[in-house]
């Protein structure tokens, strides 16, 4: 089940302003002297046993620093600001357990979690290590029990290496139709795939009338619902996704849209799924994302990186596109968009209309019915029906924009993935 349908009783501050100084005491334990720094950690969990169990199980384990304590009801502020290093998460409601700790997990993916919950179950335990918790201990465990849990924790921590930094993920968005945002999608989406180390792909999240198959002409091997069905465990993850995605000439992997859009129905919590799996195994992930505001869309625009949001200069599209900037701004996604108005020059584009959309143009794409019209006919990309046209020219040059930005400010880019989510787990309730 989607979590944020299941978060509901998690009642949170409705603006970071509202937040009061902080909810909790704060027990400060030092371990042997060591050249690693203590560990912060949180106990977020609504049972005052649970609580004193939890604390008495730190309490043996060396290398421990600050222990906070928010309250679960107004709390969940305090465990985002403070990025702990390690998360003790106890709910009653096992569902509730694993929804919250997906959210934290997609925040702050490199945190320990340790799950306790009332009941367990196979599907329990699978569903908890899928999202990425690694360890699940029924509730009221003894302390021992717990404090051996940690330090398997610690240890596998300590042996790990050094995780590569996950992709860039970019949604290709317009706020109206026939913008052209699957040929700016695909387009982008090979030439990233000619140019970056670790290839490139493109997931099709219109799952109702989706058509990047058809624009790269390639055949779909499977669709982005088979890969969300697919069970986590012993597979290689390489394995099963090289036998998911469907390969490009230019190097470029495809995951098409389900093939039956009434019988294979994807769920919002399986996008991000999904698209993490992804971003660990490629340098960029394009996606072209439905025309609207659906669950499945803000799962993958909370976890983009960047937002190209398609407009033109007629004014239904000035209109809807200053909705969708209105909406992305509630969402806390402004600062991940870039604007990118098609088919018309930088001549035409006057100060006065980027004061209209409150953002500045970040790219323009020149008019070139022909060549797009060609390019889509013949399933390739305008690069190669006209590599000396000025839009072949405009679309290396936007390539080679934003590889340049990921380039240059990988930590910002990765804060930014990350800012509309937290300020929607901020501003929910």
């Amino acid at each position: 089940m989607p979590a944020r349908d299941i978060r509901p009783s998690l009642r949170l501050l409705s603006t970071p302003a509202e937040i009061p100084g902080p909810l909790f005491p704060a027990y400060a334990r030092t371990g042997p002297a060591s050249d690693v720094a203590p560990l912060r950690v949180a106990i977020l969990d609504s049972d005052p046993t649970c609580r004193v169990r939890a604390r008495e199980a730190l309490a043996r384990v060396d290398g421990i620093g600050q222990v906070i304590e928010p309250r679960i009801e107004d709390g969940i502020h305090d465990v985002l600001t403070a990025r702990p290093d390690l998360i003790l998460v106890g709910l009653d409601e096992p569902r509730d357990a694993l929804a919250l700790t997906a959210k934290l997990i997609e925040i702050y993916p490199e945190t320990l979690i340790l799950i306790a919950a009332d009941a367990t179950s196979p599907e329990l335990v699978k569903q908890a290590m899928r999202i990425g918790a690694r360890e699940y201990l029924t509730r009221h465990p003894d302390p021992e029990e717990i404090a051996a849990a940690i330090r398997r924790l610690l240890r596998q921590r300590a042996q790990a290496t050094p995780a590569r930094r996950p992709g860039a993920i970019i949604a290709v968005f317009s706020a109206k139709g026939g913008l052209g945002t699957t040929f700016v999608a695909t387009n982008l989406a090979i030439l990233l795939a000619e140019s970056g180390q670790r290839q490139a792909a493109i997931v099709d999240l219109n799952t109702d009338l989706g058509d990047v198959d058809t624009f790269l002409n390639l055949k779909a091997t499977r669709s982005i619902h088979a890969l969300a069905s697919e069970e986590e465990g012993a597979a290689d993850l390489d394995l099963i996704l090289e036998e998911a995605l469907s390969r490009h000439r230019s190097g470029l992997r495809m995951l098409a849209q389900p093939g039956d859009a009434l019988e294979e129905r994807i769920d919002p919590g399986d996008v991000g799924r999904v698209l993490r799996r992804l971003r660990t195994r490629f340098e960029f992930v394009i996606i072209d994302v439905a025309r609207r505001f659906d669950e499945r869309t803000l799962e993958a625009l909370d976890l983009a990186d960047h937002i190209l949001l398609l407009t033109a200069l007629d004014l239904p599209t000035i209109r809807n596109t200053r909705r969708a900037i209105e909406i992305f701004t509630r969402l806390g996604h402004l600062t991940k968009l870039k604007l990118v108005l098609n088919r018309h020059r930088p001549a035409q584009v006057s100060s006065r209309l980027e004061r209209a959309f409150g953002i500045p143009v970040f790219w323009h794409l020149p008019e070139d019915a022909a060549t797009a019209v060609s390019a889509v006919n013949a399933g390739v990309p305008a690069t190669e029906v006209g590599p000396e046209t000025d839009l072949a020219a405009s679309l290396r040059g936007l390539t080679a924009a934003l590889m340049a930005i990921e380039k240059a400010a990988p930590a910002a880019a990765a804060a930014g993935a990350r800012s509309g989510l937290l300020k929607r787990l901020l501003t929910s309730g």
